[in-house]
């Protein structure tokens, strides 16, 4: 598995944080723009922490690499990022 590069998965929460922000923490509208990735049937849109939102984790541990090349992707794809 290759290894993740944890300074875009930070870009990428710190995206999904001032979406949050700019509906006043109305996840339910936010998660449309957000980028997320699914796990377990849950939207994930901070990968450090679980699936309650609650406790920290290994991003590639806990999601796998699989799952986190196609978070970040989406995020290049929505940004433009290179």
């Amino acid at each position: 598995m290759a290894d993740i590069d944890k300074k875009i998965l930070k870009k990428i929460v710190e995206h999904n944080k001032k979406i949050i922000g700019k509906y006043g923490n109305s996840e339910s509208e936010a998660v449309n723009e957000m980028i997320t990735l699914k796990f377990e049937g849950h939207s994930i849109w901070n990968p450090f922490l679980d699936e309650t939102g609650r406790f920290k984790v290994d991003p590639e541990e806990k999601y796998g690499g699989k799952k986190l090349d196609i978070f970040i992707n989406k995020f290049k794809e929505k940004n433009k990022y290179n």
